[in-house]
């Protein structure tokens, strides 16, 4: 299906898909200069089937409003959605009070017998700003100037909300921002997958102001990639998946700044409750300004459940003035393999703990977060090594607790090379560099500055050398 230089606004359905519906009870709508919630009992059935392509082609689309899928409402899958030559999508949204509207109109809340989709609107009531797929999509794409914004929806997915997985996410040359949910489920992305999201590629393009984050998976998400894009101030996370992700590309100037996670815990840029195979900051990009400052707020920027394989910053790149309430300035994770700071790059002004007590030199052991370690990076088991070399610096980072820059329970090798790791504080505790528990291979510092006095601390290490108490 194509939609080709066409515009349509305040179109009002009382259950599914604003302007169209497969699948179930409407296909056709209502106009209207009204944009209060809609009511009364469904139109007339529509079957269909699965859905190849789903094109808007240089449309405008403003103010649909649905219980489900403000836009469009399809109950079996699609396998490819494109929105495209510079398309408009303005202000579609899915009401977060279906059920009582339905009550009102005498319905019996909302599973509604329509064939094909009263199980979808029953699990899904509130999701899909612009469009709810109750399938698989295989390919989702945004380009050409696109621009998708100040959409809304109450539980899952303020742009679009899927039922299984996903193939691939493109959006290129496009504006996908001020996409908005209520606080019923907040964090749940403007693009939704109840399944797996193979990958994700961001090229030339904006993403601001979601309230929401951007991209959420129940399953694992492969692969993701930022590239000469911009995504700020959001609030929850930009990447999320309820289990892992395979790698992380942050790459040609991207920005990912400024965004928060007020509620539940961190991890303001990428949030994964499994593990992570690598997460990659390089060729001038910028992971900084990151927020997660509620009462459980770890991992400023990036939350790890599991294990991060590999953690880079390179090329004069930041990851940089990032901030948690509690662990984990930066990057807070479960174990970690490698992590290399390397060709200009800067990890600095990151804090794990209260920013205003701490500069004001007013923590005390009574102090809220008063026990945040690790100001930069925080690793709650072993890290395998970390290395700072090709003028990197890891400078100026502080926690409220112990390890100024790192802190991990066991850390088995750390080479310092022609960098700096220096001007690190850990207020209360030790390790004004770094901190751990245990290490049990090597330090190593060359060419490089790092300072000395509490720089290190470790608190069962079967080697004096470069360690203090």
């Amino acid at each position: 299906m194509r939609l080709e230089n066409c515009n349509a606004t305040f179109n009002r359905v009382a259950l599914g898909g604003g302007i169209v519906h497969f699948g179930g009870s409407s296909s056709s709508s209502s106009s209207s200069s009204s944009s209060s919630p809609p009511s009364g009992e469904p139109d007339n059935e529509v079957p269909c089937g699965n859905i190849g392509t789903l094109e808007l082609h240089g449309v405008s689309l403003q103010d649909s409003y649905a219980c489900y899928g403000g836009v469009m409402l399809a109950a079996g899958s699609v396998q490819r959605i494109a929105i495209t030559a510079s398309s408009w999508i303005r202000s579609s949204a899915v009401y977060p009070f279906c059920e009582r509207t339905w009550q009102e109109n005498g319905l019996q809340g909302p599973v509604v017998a329509v064939p094909g989709t009263s199980d979808l609107m029953s699990q899904q009531a509130g999701s899909g700003g612009v469009l709810l797929v109750g399938g698989s999509v295989g390919s989702l794409a945004l380009d050409g100037g696109s621009v998708v914004e100040r959409n809304f929806a109450s539980v899952t997915g303020t742009v679009i909300s899927v039922g299984g997985d996903v193939g691939s996410v493109e959006v290129n040359g496009a504006d996908l921002s001020r996409n908005t949910y209520t606080l019923r489920t907040p964090e749940k992305g403007a693009v939704y997958a109840a399944g797996a999201i193979d990958r994700i590629q961001v090229l030339n393009s904006t993403l601001t102001d979601n309230w929401g984050g951007v991209f959420y998976a129940v399953g694992n998400i492969t692969s993701a990639v930022f590239a000469n894009s911009s995504a700020q101030r959001t609030r929850f996370p930009v990447l999320q998946s309820k289990s892992s992700i395979g790698s992380v590309v942050i790459t040609n100037g991207s920005t990912l700044s400024y965004n928060s996670v007020d509620y539940f815990v961190g991890g303001a840029v990428l949030r994964a409750a499994g593990g992570v195979g690598s997460f990659i900051v390089t060729n001038g990009s910028s992971v900084d300004g990151n927020t997660a400052l509620s009462e459980a707020g770890i991992g400023g920027a990036i939350l790890v459940g599991g294990h991060l394989a590999y953690l880079e910053v390179s090329g004069s790149s930041t990851l940089s003035r990032n901030n948690a309430r509690g662990s984990g300035g930066a990057v807070f994770a479960g174990s970690m393999g490698a992590a290399l700071i390397t060709d200009r790059a800067s990890v600095v002004g990151n804090v794990a703990g209260d920013a205003s007590l701490i500069n004001s030199n007013s923590v005390t052991d009574a102090s809220p977060y008063a026990q945040a370690s690790g100001g930069a990076i925080y690793v709650n088991t072993t890290l395998d090594s970390l290395e700072l070399s090709r003028g990197a610096r890891m400078d100026g980072n502080q926690a409220s607790q112990d390890g100024g820059a790192l802190y991990a329970r066991v850390l088995m090798q750390l080479r310092v090379q022609s960098a700096s790791l220096s001007s690190n504080v850990a207020v209360l505790g030790g390790g004004g560099a770094v901190a751990m528990a245990g290490i049990d291979q090597q330090v190593g510092v060359g060419q490089g500055r790092v300072d000395v006095g509490k720089a290190y601390m470790c608190t069962a290490c079967s080697s004096s050398g470069i360690f203090g108490p």
